[in-house]
Formats: structure tokens, sequence, C-alpha cells
């Protein structure tokens, strides 16, 4: 099951299509864990089944903006890189000079800090001058700030086992990591329950985010989109489902994810659930774009190329004429 935004959009299975060869699966169900509104699709023969097309807001940003709700709970400011400036005050040492504020962060482990404490004879003054740029806009410093809690993410959570219930586990032990101004976060339950959210939504409004406590687990959309299907297809597509973009870069993903769909078919037809994922996490994360480029080298592909005057004629409509 392959989750692509882009090549549902442009209206062709090719990315998907190249992706599944290169697999050695010819009726695949893909699933990209892209950022944003990833779909769940099913490609059949090479092409992509539209009817089978199934959306859901669990994509890696929404898993970003609970982390950053997780860290900023924590009582720490999230700063984005370009507000602060690291300045080596020692071989491998560093204070960080920030919007007016001074953290030393070399081995202290100081946590959102005003000012060091106890006071650092290295030190940098507190009158120093703000390092934001001119005409930065807040849409770009959410952007930063939320690259900053993607690293977070990226760096501490995990996918449990089985259903998570963060009550339960409220003292299990924290692990941390360290921001760009050197201020170390640490956490324990959150590091498991907002990957959980994937699989029971409604976690999503403890995190302040209840716009997405409705939307449908992603066993739940890959039921949706096996459903959609011919009968007589869904055998293969449940057997081959490939799980790529880089929210599959979750540890634990694939294995929950194979046994949370296998849970939600049991009452079908279907013999066997098997999820499959590239070892390699560069060509996990970037598998769309490599079976694109797997499209571009075929012969066929120069068929489907569409020229400023077929456009210009037709619209954007060509693009499903020409890559149906």
């Amino acid at each position: 099951w392959l989750i692509t935004t882009r090549g549902e959009r442009r209206g062709g299975g090719g990315c998907e299509s190249g992706r599944a060869g290169s697999l050695g699966a010819a009726t695949p169900l893909f699933f990209h864990l892209s950022p944003l509104l990833p779909p769940v699709s099913a490609v059949h023969d090479g092409y992509l089944l539209r009817k089978s097309v199934v959306r859901t807001a669990l994509g890696g940003a929404a898993l970003t903006r609970a982390m950053l709700a997780a860290v900023e709970a924590k009582g720490v400011t999230v700063s984005p890189p370009y507000a602060f400036k690291r300045v080596e005050v020692a071989p491998g040492e560093y204070s960080v000079r920030c919007r007016g504020v001074c953290v030393v962060c070399a081995g202290r482990g100081v946590q959102g800090a005003r000012q060091p404490t106890p006071p650092c004879p290295r030190a940098l003054p507190r009158q120093v001058t703000p390092l934001d740029l001119p005409g930065t806009t807040a849409s770009y410093r959410a952007h930063a700030v939320a690259a900053v809690a993607a690293d977070v993410k990226e760096t501490l959570a995990r996918v449990s086992d089985g259903e998570f219930d963060a009550g339960a586990n409220a003292q299990m032990p924290t692990q941390s990591a360290e921001l760009p101004d050197g201020t170390t976060v640490e956490l324990g339950a959150d590091r498991l329950n907002v990957p959980e959210a994937l699989f029971s939504p409604s976690i999503m409004a403890d995190y302040g985010l209840a716009d997405l406590a409705g939307e449908a687990s992603l066993p739940e959309a890959v039921r949706r989109c096996v459903a959609a299907t011919d009968s007589d297809a869904r055998k293969d597509m449940a057997a081959a489902i490939v799980l790529t973009g880089g929210g599959a870069l979750l540890t634990g993903l694939r294995d929950r994810l194979e046994r949370e769909v296998a849970g939600a078919m049991s009452t079908t037809a279907v013999p066997r659930v098997k999820v499959v994922s590239p070892a390699n996490p560069v060509e996990r994360r970037f598998s769309v774009w490599i079976g694109g480029s797997i499209l571009a080298s075929l012969g066929s592909f120069q068929q489907m190329w569409v020229s400023k005057a077929e456009y210009d004629e037709v619209g954007k409509g060509v693009i499903h004429r020409k890559a149906p």
C-alpha cells in the first residue's frame, strides 16, 4: 500500500508502479506515510486505482505537532535555529546568544534556563543583540520550530508493540534529546504515546489537536482502501502492503501495522496480511522518488510527457489523459 500525495494528485500511478516493480509486486497496496494528507492507494497491473484512494490527516506533520506540544508541556521553549548563535568560548565548549539571553550549554545540561545557574565565568553578557532576521514571517518561524520538533520525534519516538496506555506508563523511564540551542528535553510516556495516535486518533486531543481526533486510523484507512477494490484482487493486495515515507522510519511501525491491519480485516476473505518496507532507511524515506526515477528511465515514459502546446490547448486535464 503506497500512500503518495504527489503521485495521486497527478492522476497517475507512475511512481507507485515503478516502485512496485523494484519490489517485485505487481498488485501492491501502497502506504507512503508522508507529512501531509498521506493517501493509501492500490495499484493493479501498474495502474493506480483512483477509487481506492483513502486519505487521512495522520501524517508526519500531525505527529510533529503533537511532539511539539509534548515538549512545550515540559516547560521548554523551542527556539528556531536562526534566532540564536552558538559561540565557542573554549575548545569544544559553547555559549548560546539567543534573543538577548545567554545560556551556557557545553556539557552543563541547562534546561530552558534564562541564565546559567550557578553563574559561569565563561557566560556571555545578557546584553546581546537579538539575532532574529529582519522581516522573518510567523509562518517561517513555525516551519523552523516544526523542523526541530520533527528531529525530536525521529530521535525519541517509537511505536509500542501493542496498545499503549499513557496513564498506566506515566512513570516509565525517560530519554533525552538536545535541542539546537543546547536545551535538553526529557520525555517518557510521550515517546510512545505520540506515535500511538496513528492507531488511536483520539489521543491527538490530549495534545490540543482535537481537529485530528476524528481522523481514520492507519489500519482503518488500509481496510477502507482494500474494501474499495475488486474482491478478486483483495487477497493479493493484502499480501503486498508496501510501507514507505519518512513516517515509516518509526521503530516498530511495520510490525504493529501488520498486526493491526490483520485484526481489522479478520472478518473479510483475506487469508494473509503482509507489510513490507525497504530495509535501507534512505530507500524507505525516498521510495516514491526512486519509483519515479525508475518510471522515467522506461522508454514508454516518453509517451507520458505533456508538451506546453498540449497543456495550453487542453489544460490540466491533459495529465489524466496522458497518465491514466
